[in-house]
Order: structure tokens, then C-alpha cells, then sequence
């Protein structure tokens, strides 16, 4: 290899490691320069990516991606759906609920929010009373897309249709997640650990009286994504190997022409100087589902039986897994 080779690789490498930066760890393999070369199968099928929004289209549209500072943005004039898309995907926000992944704090927070909101009866969603809380059926639709779409990406992350929708109804909603105070962070915390040993207690006395395996086919898979619990009260750990047929298929190599990826690589990004140009008002307009003092307020009076039984009911198994449960 020649001086000229040994450089230019130096540049592409480079180029490689800018444009999957901040991606965190587990949304892509281990990828080398050779890798994105050659286009092997693991740098052009992403089983956990969907198909229109591959590494090719992250390297393509990267410096746009930056140019935000990886903010999602709901105005479609300002961001395309497909770069909201890839945010929400490859976990490029810098804050840390504009994703689909449980551990975070903020995420956590409006998720445990979002189940306690569930619980309350239907016909008092408008208004209730003891706490003033404000929460009307396009707020519930949203708060259960959000948790349907948690749901898919932990439980099933190789299919895309609930993250998919939730995109697009937070692209098109006026409603976004709940930003917290350091006081209310603070309170937050101190619920969310009283809770948590009520979790456990209440998951115990779920499996005691359901059987341990329907326990692990209708309650396990809400533990450690919906709700804290006990690793031992998860339920079946999802195997995140790739399907047989990434490997072996090479529809992707021939949807990318040759040299595609490596194209798309070359593509240049900003200089690093170049502040990205994030306004203030890029969502403005956006509000939370309810406000945050009485919703903390909800979650400070919330039963985990309470919330485990509105999940059961909003969440239910699909036919094919209720009949397979029914069956032990």
C-alpha cells in the first residue's frame, strides 16, 4: 500500500468515525473501514434500522442531521420525516426521551408519568378534580402510542410499525415529553424508588396467582420496559442475534450499487467550527399531555396493581401469543 492509499484511508476513517458518532452503543455492530468498502452484509442490513434509512442514508444526510444538533423537530418544513425518523432510530437526540430506549432518567420519568395517566377511569380524563389534572383523548392517544412504540422496540426490535407511527403522530401532534425542574427531578426520584419496591412486591404476587408462565408471557414483558421490577421478573430476555436471513440475503447489496456505501461515506460534513443552527422555538408551539406538577402528582398517588391492570387491558397479547399462554 502506498503513501497516497495509506492517507487516503486515514481521511475515510476519519470520515467513518464523524458520522457515527454519538450513536450509542448497540444500535450498530462493530463496524471497520473495510466493512463499509467492501458493503458486507452487516454495514448495508441493519435488522434493527429500517430499510429506507439505512447507513447509507445516515452518511448521506448526516451533516443535516448535525446542522440541528441532532434535535428532533416536528415542523416538516424544517425537518423531513425521514431525518426525524433517523434520530429517533439511531438515538441521535441530545436529550435523552426523542427515542425508544428505557435507560434514561427523563425517559424513564415520562414513561412511569404516562402509565400512572392511563390508569385513570376514561370518563374523568378531561379534568380530575383532586389533582386538576388535564388530560383529553388525543393526549391518551399520544401517551399510548409512546409506550406501544417502547414496547416494540424492547420486546420486538426487528419490526417497525409502532415506532413508525409514533413518529409520524409526533411529527404531526401538537404534544412532546415532559422536561423537569432539579426540584421536580429530585421528587421524581424519591417516587420512582418508592415505587419500585411496590413494583416488585406487586410483580411477586402477579406470578404467585397468575403461574410463573403466564406471568413471563403477559406481565414479563412490561418489567424492565414499562415499569421497573427485578431482573429475575422480567420475562423472556429478547435475543438480539441478527435473523438468519440478514446474512444469507443479498437484496440490500443489490439494491446499493457498488461502491454506494463507500459514495455516501465520502459525503463531506460541516466543519467542526460551524455551531449547528439550533432556535430556541424549533417545537415551540408543543406542549406536554398534561402539566408536570399535577402529573407528578398522579404518579405520587399511583397503585402499581392500578397500573398493571390498565396495562394488561391497553396493551393486550396478540391472539397467536394469548392462545400459547392459555396453553401452559
Amino acid at each position: 500500500m502506498d503513501v497516497s492509499s495509506k492517507e487516503n484511508d486515514k481521511v475515510l476513517l476519519s470520515l467513518l468515525n464523524k458520522k457515527i458518532a454519538n450513536i450509542p452503543l448497540g444500535v450498530l455492530p462493530a463496524l471497520t473501514l473495510n466493512d463499509v468498502i467492501e458493503q458486507n452484509p452487516k454495514a448495508i442490513s441493519l435488522p434493527n434500522i429500517p430499510k429506507d434509512i439505512q447507513l447509507a442514508f445516515l452518511f448521506s444526510h448526516r451533516r443535516e442531521i448535525n446542522s440541528r444538533g441532532g434535535l428532533a423537530i416536528k415542523c416538516s418544513v424544517e425537518q423531513r420525516e425521514s431525518i426525524t425518523r433517523a434520530i429517533f432510530f439511531y438515538r441521535l437526540s441530545p436529550d435523552s426521551c426523542h427515542q425508544f430506549q428505557r435507560y434514561h432518567d427523563e425517559h424513564r420519568w415520562n414513561s412511569a408519568i404516562f402509565v400512572a395517566l392511563l390508569t385513570k377511569p376514561i370518563a374523568s380524563l378531561s379534568i380530575n378534580r383532586e389533582t386538576g389534572t388535564h388530560f383529553p383523548f388525543p393526549a391518551r392517544r399520544f401517551v399510548i402510542a409512546y409506550l406501544s412504540a417502547v414496547l416494540e422496540h424492547h420486546n420486538d426490535p426487528y419490526t417497525f410499525t409502532a415506532r413508525e407511527a409514533f413518529v409520524k403522530l409526533w411529527k404531526s401532534s401538537a404534544y412532546d415529553f415532559f422536561t423537569f425542574r432539579p426540584a421536580q427531578k429530585k421528587a421524581l426520584k424519591k417516587v420512582l424508588k418508592q415505587l419500585s419496591k411496590e413494583w416488585e412486591d406487586e410483580l411477586d404476587h402477579a406470578r404467585h396467582n397468575m403461574g410463573n408462565a403466564r406471568y413471563v408471557q403477559e406481565v414479563g414483558r412490561f418489567v424492565g420496559v414499562l415499569v421497573p421490577g427485578r431482573r429475575d421478573q422480567r420475562g423472556r430476555a429478547f435475543s438480539y442475534k441478527q435473523p438468519d436471513d440478514v446474512n444469507s440475503s443479498s437484496t440490500d447489496a443489490d439494491i446499493l450499487k457498488p461502491g454506494a456505501l463507500l459514495e455516501a461515506l465520502k459525503m463531506p460534513l460541516a466543519d467542526s467550527e460551524e455551531p449547528p443552527t439550533v432556535s430556541s422555538d424549533a417545537n415551540l408551539g408543543s406542549s406536554t399531555v398534561t402539566r408536570v406538577s399535577p402529573a407528578i402528582s398522579e404518579l405520587k398517588s399511583a397503585v402499581p396493581r392500578e397500573m398493571l391492570m390498565t396495562l394488561l387491558k391497553v396493551f393486550p397479547l396478540a391472539r397467536e401469543e394469548a392462545d400459547e399462554a392459555s396453553n401452559f
